[in-house]
């Protein structure tokens, strides 16, 4: 389990969690998977979808 963890930490989440609201997408689409209403696909689309827009500057 802690390698499964380490492994989850260093790549991804010091590279792809930057902001708080990183942190608000990374858990609203874990809350989206462990539902299992949702299919997975569906569930990285949407997050693939609100990442581009929180990068997208807005001024």
């Amino acid at each position: 389990m802690g390698i499964l963890l380490a492994a989850l930490y260093t790549p991804i989440w010091t590279s792809g969690i930057g902001a708080p609201i990183d942190v608000l997408v990374a858990v609203a689409a874990l809350g989206l998977l462990l539902s299992g209403h949702v299919p997975p696909v569906f569930v990285v689309a949407l997050a693939a979808l609100a990442g581009q827009l929180i990068g997208i500057p807005s001024g």
